[in-house]
């Protein structure tokens, strides 16, 4: 049998995750619509169009002015999400341990191109899902439950708790709570913008760039064994 090259079993994964995200944003959507909104809220209008108000109010939805996105995208990752992967990074031994994990290992074998195309994508679309969850589903369920402020705080905090990634504990202690700190500072800032621009798209803009950036870090410490430039004598 001939080997799948490499590059075909991290476009596979790719398109997994693609379908992954796609169905969970859409069982999202539909079970909302047909049973909370039905049932508990006991809405009576047309499913269509239950479907269509949540998804609306989730921010799915066209996109509105350009250079207000654009302006906000890079606000929300220059002034935010590269410093803090910069500050995280910084400290020893974090990124190290990240670039031998799964996050690491699947950039391992990348070319140039093969990261700016299958890397690029796949960390987009995990800002899609990741942001569509927490600002769009969390954060409005929990507004819709109590107050914009525990909104805030509450879906902030399960961003966090759910980066936090306990299995790695007792192999590396310190990176469970650097993990939590910088997702509860990102989930602080992002869930304040969406509740004050009721906009999605620069967060989810801002969230895969600043993971594709991020993970061009570990992608680079991992290819060059922790940015080694020494050569053999």
């Amino acid at each position: 049998f001939t080997a799948i090259p490499k590059a075909s079993d991290k476009a596979a994964e790719l398109a997994r995750h693609a379908v992954i995200a796609g169905v969970e944003i859409t069982a999202i959507i539909f079970l909302q619509a047909m049973l909370v909104d039905s049932i508990f809220v006991g809405k009576q209008n047309d499913l269509k169009d239950r479907i269509r108000d949540r998804a609306l109010q989730f921010g799915v939805k066209k996109p509105g002015n350009a250079k207000v996105t654009a302006r906000d995208t890079l606000l929300l990752l220059f002034c935010a999400l590269v410093p803090l992967d910069a500050v995280s990074y910084a400290i020893p031994g974090i990124l190290g341990y990240v670039s031998n994990t799964n996050v690491g290992k699947f950039f391992d074998d990348f070319t140039w191109e093969t990261f700016l195309t299958i890397g690029l994508v796949y960390n987009l679309i995990t800002g899609i899902k990741e942001e569509f969850v927490f600002r769009g589903y969390f954060l409005q369920r929990f507004k819709e439950q109590g107050t914009r402020h525990t909104s805030w705080i509450i879906s902030s905090l399960l961003f966090g708790i759910l980066h936090m990634e306990m299995n790695v504990i007792l192999d590396f202690p310190q990176g469970p709570l650097v993990w939590f700190v910088t997702a509860f500072l990102v989930g602080l800032l992002f869930s304040g913008y969406a509740l004050n621009t009721n906009k999605l798209l620069p967060l989810v803009l801002a969230h895969g760039i600043g993971n594709f950036i991020s993970a061009g870090s570990i992608w680079a410490f991992h290819a060059t064994a922790g940015f080694s430039t020494s050569s053999t004598a």
